[in-house]
């Protein structure tokens, strides 16, 4: 705000009372605009994680999409879940679980780069957007996230490379493919999605021998 006196004097009662109240009813406006831009961030944030929320990770996807486009640069998308989550809950309660998700996502947040993006997608479940990453980069930082997670924990990692042409939906669903291929390998790995497959990568602990019918009834909620 600027105040211009077109016949400069010294201030008389009158004038600084005006200024007074200008410069109150600027404060009172600063204050506004701070408190819309603090309810701004909660309705965007995770109360849980504090990373960005499912809707904040849907907008982020459709935005980094079109900047990949117009930049004609790469887009990763990673879909990351935590292993036997379930039983880790059962064992030691919710609140235990709850501090494991809170470390885990404080753990990945500093791992990842300034522009990368981790979103809770829901329960145990984060979207990860990388951008200006091919599949290989993208993958080299999802076994840093997998490295990463607290308490002996692990995670499984699906991930995916933008074709240039496909819609967010066609996006997630192929890295959730390949999480769900991840899983279904023997957990805590991380997996690269193809055009219409995924493609194994290496883990940490390969699949024990006969365990196969045990990883094929697996799915993202243990």
């Amino acid at each position: 705000m600027c105040v211009h006196d077109p016949q400069p004097d010294r201030l008389d009662a009158e004038k600084l009372d005006t200024l007074r109240v200008l410069a109150r009813a600027a404060q009172a406006h600063i204050g506004l605009r701070r408190d819309v831009d603090d309810l701004d961030t909660l309705a965007r944030t995770d109360a849980l994680m504090g990373c960005a929320n499912r809707r904040a990770t849907d907008e982020a996807i459709e935005r980094d999409l079109q900047r990949a486009a117009a930049r004609g640069t790469a887009m990763s998308l990673a879909m990351v879940d935590m292993d036997r989550f379930k039983a880790f809950n059962d064992a030691l309660g919710h609140l235990a679980g709850d501090l494991l998700l809170q470390r885990t996502a404080l753990a990945w947040r500093q791992s990842l780069r300034t522009g990368d993006l981790l979103g809770r997608w829901g329960g145990e479940e984060f979207c990860v957007l990388l951008a200006d990453s091919t599949a290989g980069q993208a993958s080299a930082m999802a076994d840093r996230l997998r490295a990463v997670v607290p308490d002996g924990q692990t995670c499984s990692v699906g991930v995916a490379e933008w074709d240039g042409h496909e819609r967010p939906a066609d996006l997630i669903a192929r890295a959730d493919t390949a999480l769900y291929d991840a899983k279904n390998a023997g957990r805590d790995r991380t997996v690269i999605a193809g055009p219409g497959a995924s493609m194994r990568l290496a883990s940490r602990d390969q699949c024990a021998p006969g365990s196969s019918s045990d990883a094929s009834s697996d799915s993202r909620s243990t």
